[in-house]
């Protein structure tokens, strides 16, 4: 692993095209401010593809996504309320 994975969170939910993580908030660095080491983590240990969408709960309780390219985090991606009810996101 080329980053060190210093977040730390839970395995929210696991679907076949998304695995959704919430960060723990307990005083680690954050999912956001980790997010290369997360999603490296999550790439390897579920053998996610590009197309598998990786969706976090941040510390203030905001659902977005960690964009990547099968390989390696890419981006940050905002969620919309509709694509939060097609997830069936609380």
């Amino acid at each position: 692993m080329r980053n060190t994975l210093r977040a730390h969170f839970s395995i929210f939910r696991r679907d076949p095209n998304a695995v959704l993580i919430t960060d723990n908030n307990d005083g680690a660095m954050s999912v956001t401010n980790n997010a290369e080491a997360v999603v490296e983590w999550l790439i390897t240990q579920f053998n996610l593809g590009p197309g598998t969408r990786i969706i976090y709960r941040d510390c203030d309780g905001r659902w977005d996504e960690l964009k990547h390219d099968g390989s390696e985090f890419t981006d940050f991606g905002l969620l919309t309320d509709a694509e939060r009810r097609d997830l069936n996101i609380p």
